[in-house]
């Protein structure tokens, strides 16, 4: 009686199971106070443990998202994103347009002015936090969804400084900068003295020896 093998599915790949086998013998590992410490590998396997990592993080991410549909959660539509990022549109005005409203229906059930509205879809003007409430609010959508890029912390560049006008003629050289010529020190002049100043008949000397009488 002969015996009857079971027939199996096809073997599904594991990469981290094969890369494991790769590994076996290739892996140097370096201890520390008789623990595993480092573990040294050859450059070509460790692009390969990257890969398979990235490839991880790449399958849980679409696991994550695939789970957020089937619990109901919307996604953000192509036409969206494609009118945002490619036609320049706000938010605001590519999600109210894809929910197939008006403007003035979207500022009737947002209770707020059409003109208002108009102006925040062109971004002319920038939303106040209870503004942006009320728009998502009305559109069914998280508050985050309706800030600009710009808004959210795209960089900017600063605005040149203005360039100073030309001035020509007389006006020109007026106007140029002139070294300023050093300050000269003062100088005081002394006090007058107390002394009467001499004059020219005080100058002159008296005659040595007294003065000399006429005799009789």
């Amino acid at each position: 009686m002969s015996k009857k093998t079971p027939k199996t599915g096809p073997l599904v790949a594991d990469p981290a199971a094969d890369l494991a086998a790769d590994l076996a013998g290739h892996v140097q590992v370096i201890e520390q106070d008789g623990e595993p410490r480092f573990a040294v590998v050859p450059w070509k396997d460790w692009r390969a443990i990257a890969a398979a990592l990235e490839d991880q993080a790449d399958a849980d991410l679409v696991a994550r998202s695939e789970a957020r549909i089937a619990a109901g959660e919307e996604t953000i539509p192509g036409e969206v994103v494609n009118a945002i990022l490619l036609d320049g549109a706000t938010p605001l005005a590519a999600y109210r347009k894809w929910r197939g409203l008006k403007q003035v229906d979207l500022a009737r059930r947002a209770g707020l002015n059409q003109a208002y509205v108009s102006e925040l879809e062109a971004g002319k003007k920038t939303p106040s936090l209870e503004a942006l409430q009320d728009l998502a609010a009305a559109l069914n959508l998280d508050v985050g969804l309706l800030i600009p890029p710009r808004a959210a912390g795209e960089e900017t560049e600063a605005a040149p400084a203005a360039k100073p006008k030309a001035v020509r003629g007389k006006a020109a050289r007026s106007k140029a900068a002139r070294p300023k010529a050093a300050k000269r020190p003062k100088i005081t002049k002394p006090a007058a003295s107390a002394t009467p100043r001499r004059t020219a008949r005080t100058r002159k000397a008296a005659p040595k020896g007294g003065s000399k009488r006429k005799s009789g």
